[in-house]
């Protein structure tokens, strides 16, 4: 985050990968996912991030505009071929205070 505004500051440009699709968390929510599985004695394979997910593009076009740099320069790269996303096959592993999308991702990190 310190290295996106740097660049926004600076009207340097932020390279985004169009083809990639992620589902995105933040230091606090992983921090209380792992709690809850610590505090729960849970096991197994957990999926820690949003439960949605969100083109790369889309997630920073979304995030510049919500911090308020509405010129970004972001300049997409191509090269990459074909297309990536990571999903999980497990659902409802949180309760629903535990649980975010990547939208919610994007807000907490525009109030930060």
């Amino acid at each position: 985050m310190n290295n996106l505004i740097k660049l926004l500051q600076n009207n340097e440009k932020v390279v985004v990968y169009s083809k990639l699709f992620c589902n995105t968390n933040i230091d606090i929510f992983i921090a209380k996912q792992l709690c809850y599985i610590i505090e729960h004695e849970l096991k197994g394979i957990f999926h820690l991030a949003a439960e949605d997910v969100i083109n790369h593009k889309d997630f920073y076009n979304e995030l510049t505009m919500g911090l308020g740099f509405n010129n970004a320069r972001i300049e997409e790269n191509f090269g990459e071929e074909g297309y990536f996303a990571l999903l999980s096959k497990r659902y409802n592993e949180f309760p629903e205070g535990l649980r975010l999308m990547n939208k919610s991702v994007i807000n907490h990190l525009i109030r930060r």
